[in-house]
């Protein structure tokens, strides 16, 4: 799914009316420098500009001087933090804290790196700690309001940023934070009308304006003309207006070991991560380099797995845009992909600042257009990018032979139990989909399919669901289409092989409309549950047809809401098909071109190198096909003649 843009690291913290210059402070340490006060001002001013650089320096000679100093401990920890040094910075907290155990700021600063560390739980505690010292704080608040968006308690969260937005009306970032617990409820036209508040208080709110778009991808009235044409408003709005030139490899060979740099926040147990890890451990390292850069620092089993597959790994959580560029310059990246588009973590700027040879859009956030012409290629399929689509993107695709990702199951995957419905005696048709998806458009016709399957239950599960407030607003809706509740099965998060086993209550999936699944359409097929889906206008609206297609089973995707009525009542209708169909579609899935990563890995070998090629020949990015037999590439429409696969140097003319 894709997760919600904060906003709360940049919230003003209160500073006093009256505060001394660097010059100040500079010469205050020169004059007294035993004084371990003067040595702490100086490294909280460069602390609150968040230059943890020069804060460093100063904030240890301050607790040389004065060791057992909590506020120097706890700028010191903030320091660390904004370096990404996690560790080090609950260290120096829980030190700070046993000298202060009652310190308000201490108490904040080690929610906030319980937060960056993704443990939510934990956060809150020190948060409402700290809330009890220092009761209605702002930046405390806005805190707060965050960790309880990230634990889905929805309703508590936007109690927070709508009290904010009145005590604040002024501050863009609340109205920014309240938008996306409205769009996760699926409130999205009240939304919209939050997140351009959002960005009218502030012109340089790309994240709001981030968030805008991505939202228009859920509303089933958005057009994709006006889709396109709010994404090419990004770069006007945001992108910097002093952009350098683009690096210059040193080596500009066709043959040479591709460094290839990736932005994302996903590097874990994330739709990102489960769709690009198999495959980038069958790259083969005489072609590639790969460097990471997270734009967060939690680590499990998926992180681990990519942390040992490249040349360098780097936290750039604290980085800058401006930092981030550079630090890829410095890198020498010849080929950067990006792996969040607009949504959580993006760094569309560094994008925009053209920080190596070739810009690459894939996986994460990929909804369609970025709308940023800066980004040569966009690697997609046929399925999701059909022909004819190429001039809805300002970027050239890459379509790839198969699927545009290579989906991998989860170790320890439940076993796929009998067909629901033989032991029932009813159909129950699911949606785990992110319940953004699930708009007043779809349960209709949903609604409509129940009634043409008597006794039929419909079971819906998304983190979202964790609201009772969705959950009822959910089942008067059906109500008042004669859906009476006890048909509705609707459960909250759970862990992931729990929502796994869930499937195995599930008949037949329904993919929601004009956003369609991804992630969740493999999951499903690898529990034995057919999907059926309705293609939208975007690509977010066909992941679900190109995994089925390239899964075998394309008679899965209909073309109109009538057609999708009649495949669930016909599947429902022949429950021993039914079961044959789930007894196979995990093997069917595991030998399709959607979970073979050696397959996968080669064609992206095939399409790095064709780009490197044309690059190094002194030519423009042109659209390039991949075709069914590994060794058949088209340019721009067009065959192009190339030397054995094993150089793998693309001659494209």
């Amino acid at each position: 799914m894709s997760k919600r843009q904060y906003n709360q690291q940049r919230t003003p913290s209160r500073q006093p009316a009256k505060k001394p210059t660097l010059a100040q402070l500079s010469k205050n340490v020169e004059k007294q420098p035993m004084e371990p006060n003067g040595w702490k001002a100086l490294g909280e001013y460069y602390a609150n500009q968040e230059d943890w650089e020069n804060a460093r320096g100063p904030l240890e000679r301050a607790l040389e001087l004065a060791p057992k100093n909590p506020s120097v401990l706890e700028l010191l920890g903030r320091t660390e933090s904004g370096q990404g040094n996690d560790k080090q910075a609950l260290a120096l907290l829980e030190q700070a804290l046993e000298l202060a155990p009652d310190n308000a700021q201490i108490l904040f600063s080690m929610g906030r790196v319980h937060h960056e560390r993704a443990e939510d739980n934990k956060a809150l505690e020190y948060i409402e700690r700290a809330l009890e010292i220092a009761p209605g704080k702002s930046p405390i608040l806005t805190y707060k309001g965050n960790v309880l968006y990230r634990l889905h308690r929805y309703r508590d969260a936007f109690e927070v940023f709508r009290g904010m937005t009145k005590k604040y009306p002024q501050e863009y970032s609340h109205w920014n934070n309240a938008g996306n617990v409205l769009r996760d409820l699926g409130d999205l036209d009240e939304a919209v009308v939050y997140y351009q508040k959002a960005v009218e208080l502030s012109a340089s709110s790309a994240t709001s304006f981030s968030n805008h778009l991505t939202a228009l991808h859920y509303h089933p009235n958005a057009t994709p003309e006006e889709i396109f044409a709010l994404s090419q408003e990004w770069k006007a709005r945001f992108a910097p207006s002093d952009i350098p030139k683009r690096p210059l490899p040193e080596n500009i060979s066709p043959d040479k070991r591709l460094r290839i740099g990736m932005i994302s926040d996903g590097f874990r147990s994330h739709p990102v991560g489960k769709m690009i890890t198999a495959a980038l451990e069958k790259l083969e390292p005489h072609h590639f380099e790969l460097f990471a850069y997270s734009t967060n620092s939690a680590s499990d089993a998926i992180t681990q797995r990519i942390r040992n597959i490249t040349t360098q790994w780097k936290v750039i959580q604290h980085f800058s845009d401006e930092a981030l560029a550079e630090q890829i310059r410095e890198d020498k990246i010849d080929v950067l992909i990006d792996l969040a588009g607009h949504n959580t973590g993006n760094r569309m700027r560094v994008m925009a600042m053209q920080p190596a040879p070739l810009l690459v859009k894939w996986v994460g956030g990929l909804i369609n257009t970025t709308g940023l012409d800066t980004i040569d290629y966009l690697i997609s399929d046929a399925i999701e990018t059909p022909p004819g689509s190429d001039t809805s993107y300002v970027e050239k695709l890459i379509r790839m032979p198969d699927d545009y990702i290579c989906y991998e199951p989860p170790a320890g995957i439940p076993p796929v139990a009998e067909l629901p419905a033989s032991r029932n005696g009813y159909i129950t048709l699911g949606c785990f989909n992110n319940a953004a998806k699930v708009n007043e458009t779809v349960l209709a016709e949903w609604a409509n399919i129940m009634h043409q399957l008597p006794g039929s239950r419909l079971f819906l599960k998304s983190f979202q669901y964790n609201s009772h407030e969705l959950c009822e607003k959910v089942r008067g809706f059906m109500k008042a289409r004669g859906i009476e509740s006890e048909r509705l099965l609707i459960e909250g998060s759970s862990p992931h092989l729990e929502l796994m086993e869930a499937y195995n209550r599930v008949d037949i999936a329904l993919d929601p409309w004009p956003y369609s699944g991804g992630l969740t359409t493999c999951e499903a097929f690898a529990m034995g549950v057919p999907v059926v889906t309705l293609p939208g206008p975007t690509f977010a609206g066909r992941h679900s047809a190109t995994h089925l297609v390239n899964a075998g089973m394309p008679e899965l995707v209909v073309n109109s809401w009538e057609e999708y009525r009649q495949r669930v009542v016909g599947l429902a209708a022949d429950l021993e098909s039914l079961s044959t169909i789930r007894t196979h579609l995990r093997e069917i899935l595991l030998k399709s071109p959607v979970c073979d990563a050696p397959r996968f890995a080669k064609h992206f070998t095939t399409a790095m190198r064709a780009i490197w090629q044309r690059y190094c020949d002194g030519r423009s990015p042109a659209a390039l096909t991949l075709n069914k037999g590994y060794t058949d590439l088209m340019v721009d429409g067009a065959p192009s003649p190339h030397q054995p696969d094993t150089t793998l140097r693309w001659l494209i003319d």
